[in-house]
C-alpha cells in the first residue's frame, strides 16, 4: 500500500519503483508516458515541443479519431499539486485543440480528491475527461502498473538492474485487474462517457421535478416530482417495463400504448427516474425531436447527438456525431450505451417510424441501444 512516509512498506514493489522514479531524470517519466500510452491505444503520441507547450507534454490529435494530451509531472508524495496551474493547463489544451476528448495527468504522486474533484469542474466545462494515472492504489498505483507494462522499455531507460522490480509488480495478484482498468478508462467508447451520463440523469431529474421544464420538453405537465403533483403510479406497466430492461433477449424496443390521456408520458418517465442509477446514458426525445430534424431525414445518431449538444451546452452536433459513433463500439458485455425515450409517435403520424425502428435495432445501435416508444392505441395498431 502506498500512504504517508509513516506508514509507507520499504518492501512493497510499488513503494520501490516510486522511489526509483523519483530519483531517475524527469524526462523519463514523460517518455514512459508517451510509450505507453501508444502501446495501449495503438496510436503513436507525438512530443510536444520545447517551451510553451499550452497544456501537456505530448498527444495525439485526430490519428484514429482521437484527441489526447498528457501532463506528466514527477512530484514526491508530500509535494503540494498547483489545482490553479494544472486547470490552466486543461484550459489552454483545449484551447489548443477545440475538439480535445481527454486531458491526461501522469504523475508520481497519488492525486488529492480535491485536486482531482478540480480537474472534473473545469474538464466538465468543455466536454472534457479529466484522467489521472497517478500514485493512487486501486488496488495497485496505475503509475507503477503502467511501468511494469512496458518493462523492456523502463529498464532500457532508467536501467536493467530494476527489470526484477517491474516484473515483481506484474507478478502481483491485482496486477492485470488494475492493467484492465486502465485500458477501459482509456477505451474511446469510454472516455468521458460518466460525465455525460450522469448530466443526462440530472435531465431527467429536472423535467420530473419540475413543470416548467417537463412543460419546455413535453409540451405537457409529466412533472411527477413536483411538490404537488397527484397522480396514480401504475405498477404493472412499471413491472414489465423492469422485465424488458433487465431481460437477456434481443428485444431492443419496447412500446407503451394507450389511449390519449392515460399517462404514458408520466409513467415512462416515472419509470426512468426511479432506476436512473442502474441506466446508461438517457436521451429525452419527443417525436419532434426526430420530426423537425433539418434535413428532416436525419437518424437516431443525429438525434442523440443533439440531445448530448443540449444537455452539455457545448461544441456542434458534428463534434457529438462523432462521439456517439465512438460511444456505440462499447463492447456488448458492458450493456447498452443507450437508453432511448421517443414519445408521442402519433403526432407526427406522416415520419417513417417503421423504417427508424429497423435503424434503431441495426448496426451501430443494435445491442448498444435500448429504445422506448409511447404513442396510441389506434397509431399502434395501425
Amino acid at each position: 500500500m502506498n500512504g504517508t512516509k509513516e506508514n509507507v512498506d520499504p518492501h512493497d514493489p510499488c513503494n520501490k519503483l516510486q522511489e526509483v522514479l523519483l530519483s531517475a531524470n524527469p524526462e523519463h517519466l514523460e517518455a514512459l508516458a508517451r510509450f505507453a500510452l501508444t502501446a495501449l491505444l495503438e496510436v503513436p503520441f507525438r512530443k510536444a515541443r520545447s517551451g510553451d507547450q499550452r497544456g501537456g507534454d505530448g498527444g495525439v490529435s485526430g490519428i484514429g479519431n482521437q484527441n489526447l494530451v498528457f501532463e506528466a509531472r514527477l512530484y514526491k508524495q508530500e509535494t503540494r499539486l498547483d489545482e490553479r496551474a494544472i486547470r490552466g493547463e486543461i484550459v489552454q489544451a483545449v484551447e489548443r485543440n477545440p475538439q480535445l476528448e481527454a486531458w491526461l495527468l501522469v504523475t508520481t504522486q497519488e492525486v488529492p480528491e480535491q485536486t482531482q474533484n478540480a480537474m472534473d469542474s473545469t474538464a466538465t466545462e468543455f466536454g472534457v475527461a479529466a484522467i489521472s494515472i497517478d500514485w493512487l492504489c486501486q488496488p495497485l498505483p496505475k503509475l507503477a502498473v503502467l511501468a511494469a507494462y512496458c518493462q523492456d522499455f523502463v529498464a532500457a531507460s532508467i536501467g536493467e538492474q530494476h527489470r526484477a522490480l517491474l516484473q515483481e509488480i506484474a507478478n502481483l495478484p491485482d496486477y492485470a485487474r488494475t492493467l484492465a482498468f486502465i485500458e477501459r478508462e482509456l477505451e474511446s467508447w469510454c472516455i468521458g462517457y460518466d460525465s455525460i451520463r450522469l448530466a443526462s440523469h440530472e435531465r431527467v431529474r429536472g423535467v420530473w421535478n419540475s413543470r416548467s421544464r417537463a412543460l419546455a420538453k413535453f409540451s405537457q405537465d409529466v412533472a411527477g416530482g413536483e411538490g404537488d403533483a397527484q397522480h396514480v403510479r401504475r405498477r404493472d406497466p412499471l413491472d414489465r417495463l423492469d422485465d424488458w430492461f433487465d431481460g437477456t433477449d434481443d428485444g431492443s424496443i419496447v412500446a407503451l400504448v394507450g389511449l390519449d390521456g392515460v399517462g404514458k408520458t408520466w409513467a415512462a418517465l416515472d419509470w426512468l427516474q426511479s432506476r436512473l442509477d442502474q441506466f446508461p446514458i438517457v436521451v429525452l426525445a419527443p417525436s419532434s425531436a426526430i420530426g423537425f430534424a433539418d434535413p428532416p431525414t436525419s437518424g437516431p445518431i443525429n438525434v442523440i447527438a443533439r440531445y448530448l449538444r443540449e444537455v452539455s451546452e457545448i461544441r456542434d452536433v458534428s463534434y457529438w456525431e462523432q462521439r456517439v459513433r465512438r460511444m456505440l463500439r462499447r463492447p456488448t458485455a458492458e450493456g447498452p450505451a443507450f437508453l432511448l425515450f421517443f414519445d408521442g409517435l402519433n403526432q407526427l403520424p406522416t415520419r417513417d417510424w417503421l423504417g427508424i425502428c429497423y435503424q434503431l435495432q441495426d448496426e451501430p445501435l443494435h445491442q448498444r441501444a435500448r429504445t422506448l416508444i409511447s404513442t396510441r392505441t389506434t397509431f399502434f395498431d395501425e
